[in-house]
């Protein structure tokens, strides 16, 4: 695991309890997306075992098994998050299990999953390239040969962030990875109402990349407004963001 100052920040940002009351009360009022809802039936069977990884609070766990599926599992690094979900879950009489893992070691089997979930950014709320790489490594073992990894996150190339990435120096043409440093080109740190965060914002070219060379293929990337008209409810709980899938390889 990293140990730089960003990791810091990054990991107790979501164990606050001020942003784990957020996650609560916002992500079960907004539910599951209509883009979320659209692209998951289109990808996933209803018996497929799916795994909801950086679950929070259980937002789009629960939002799964109100479509029908029987088989999901929630991970996430905040005890704090998990501790709420299973809360959840009981008083819902939910047969959802909710563990308390990181993305970068997770305790499942080689080929367990039919399904891998990592929703609202949170693959890039990793900090640093290197880390996500193990995150990313991590999903490919534990999904099945065919199978689908469908995630998140910010797209630097869209009208409201070019010209600020655009006009940052030094920054790598091919929109890589700047080495040196507990940064790097496309991170964000910044203050909010509910305390210091972090995410990573990347281009589409690099993303497609990464998972080429990792093991997946069948990539395919949309914009949330491509998939799904949302509600005033859900453009305020997120702003846009570009959903990419791929499968892993094999048969």
């Amino acid at each position: 695991m990293a140990k730089n100052p960003v990791e810091s920040i990054a990991r107790s940002y979501f164990e606050s309890k001020q942003v784990v009351d957020h996650y609560f009360m916002e992500s079960h009022r907004v539910g599951l997306w209509q883009s979320e809802s659209r692209l998951f039936q289109s990808s996933l069977q209803k018996n497929d075992r799916i795994l909801d990884l950086g679950c929070g609070t259980g937002r789009i766990a629960f939002g799964l098994e109100n479509l029908g599926y029987t088989s999901v599992s929630g991970a996430d690094y905040s005890s704090g998050m998990v501790a709420v979900a299973k809360q959840i879950a009981e008083s819902l009489g939910s047969k959802l299990s909710f563990i308390e893992a990181d993305a970068r070691c997770l305790p499942w089997s080689d080929g367990e999953f039919d399904g891998v979930i990592f929703g609202f950014n949170g693959f890039f709320m990793i900090p640093g390239h290197e880390e996500r790489l193990k995150a990313l490594k991590e999903i490919h073992r534990v999904l099945k040969p065919g199978c689908h990894f469908i995630f998140t996150g910010h797209d630097r190339e869209l009208s409201n962030q070019r010209d600020h990435w655009q006009n940052k120096e030094a920054a790598p043409p091919t929109g890589g990875v700047q080495q040196g440093g507990d940064t790097e080109f496309g991170d964000v740190v910044s203050k909010t109402e509910l305390g210091t965060m972090y995410i990573h914002s990347t281009s589409t070219e690099f993303v497609e990349l990464m998972l080429l060379d990792h093991g997946f293929e069948n990539v395919e990337t949309w914009l949330r407004s491509e998939l799904g008209n949302e509600s005033a409810l859900v453009r305020n709980f997120s702003d846009e963001c570009r959903f990419w899938t791929a499968s892993k390889m094999g048969n």
